[in-house]
């Protein structure tokens, strides 16, 4: 099978996680953005369910790992998954691939990081020269309804609002912190995304009591 849209990303074969899904790349991709999503504090909650003697929760956690390691073609995840729970399984053997899987799964995550923001489509972001007055209260709202997305850490999902947030007019103080924001979550840094988006939110809310001091 010839790829010409995915390149070979290190550590997984994706030849092979293509052809299990009939050469369907968009769904590839999107199997990839979700992983990243939901996946990307796997192994401290696997740690952290031990810690607090949770085996069983362990156990579910590390068998879905591995088998989403296995849909997104990463076999050494997959491998270093499955070393773990055939350990847990037994009730009386600690496991002593954790520190292993730890450094499997940060190189995941970062090639993923890396990578998908140039693979998915995401919309193009241009600063708003339209001649319309600014509307404070348009964008608090806008931000409101931005934050639930980037607290579920679901990039795509603040696309619709990001795009609405630009046809508002926006104030100067505050343009360098919202294009910031924008190009964090394209590069899925949700964490930091949502650190600006708070500081944002709050000045414009203050300079929005200020010059609407009875609302």
């Amino acid at each position: 099978m010839k790829i010409e849209t995915i390149p070979n990303l290190p550590g997984f074969n994706v030849e092979t996680a293509l052809i299990r899904l009939g050469g369907n790349q968009r769904l590839y991709l999107s199997i990839l953005e979700k992983f990243l999503q939901q996946q990307k504090d796997a192994v401290e909650k696997i740690e952290q369910a031990l810690i607090r003697g949770e085996r069983q929760e362990a156990i579910r956690l590390t068998h879905t790992l591995k088998g989403l390691a296995g849909n997104i073609g990463n076999i050494r995840l997959q491998e270093a998954s499955a070393r773990i729970e055939a350990d847990l399984m037994e009730t009386s053997k600690e496991t002593i691939f954790l520190d292993e899987l730890k450094n499997i799964m940060s190189n995941v995550i970062l090639e993923l990081t890396t990578a998908l923001p140039d693979l998915l489509p995401t919309p193009s972001f241009v600063e708003n020269t339209n001649s319309l007055p600014r509307n404070d209260a348009a964008l608090l709202d806008c931000l409101r309804r931005l934050e639930p997305h980037v607290q579920a850490r679901k990039p795509r999902s603040c696309f619709p609002v990001l795009e609405e947030l630009h046809r508002l007019q926006w104030p100067d103080s505050l343009k360098n912190s919202l294009l910031q924001m924008e190009q964090l979550i394209q590069k899925y840094h949700m964490k930091d995304a949502h650190k600006l988006l708070q500081q944002s939110f709050l000045q414009l809310d203050n300079n929005y009591k200020i010059s609407n001091p009875q609302q």
